[in-house]
């Protein structure tokens, strides 16, 4: 398994078809790769959504999600694990942070064929030191 930080850029778009086509398109254009796109509506604002997309390496990058309006997530500490997917995984991922007390605060996980990803989002940098030790001894 493979188990790294890794950052995440935010921006603000308006909840209507196309937005994230646009939102985007500058990335496409670039030809930058991105590993993660997470969108969703602002349930507390309507008629806005937030995009997540990460991570950002490069000063290309950097500035083609700067010039979309995107800036670095402050306070989110966000790890990714990959890895050969079996049956229960899951249950041991969070039992092993559990048992060290560490608190996940957002889970997400996806299998596509024997490989998953999952995205985990904790409260401190010092909880995902914390957690790396633990999810790099998983093997």
């Amino acid at each position: 398994m493979n188990a790294q930080k890794i950052e995440l850029w935010s921006v603000t778009v308006e909840d209507k078809p196309g937005a994230l086509a646009k939102i985007l398109k500058g990335f496409a254009d670039t030809k930058i790769n991105l590993e993660v796109v997470l969108a969703r509506r602002e349930p507390d604002k309507p008629g806005q959504g937030v995009v997540l997309i990460g991570p950002i390496r490069g000063k290309k990058a950097a500035a083609t999600a700067e010039a979309a309006g995107f800036k670095k997530v402050e306070g989110m500490y966000v790890v990714r694990l990959e890895g050969i997917d079996k049956p229960g995984l899951g249950s041991v991922i969070a039992d092993k942070l559990g048992s060290q007390g560490i608190n996940m605060r957002e889970l997400d996980a996806m299998v596509i064929g024997r490989r998953f990803t999952c995205y985990m989002v904790f409260d401190s940098e010092g909880d995902v030191a914390k957690a790396l030790r633990v999810l790099r001894k998983l093997g």
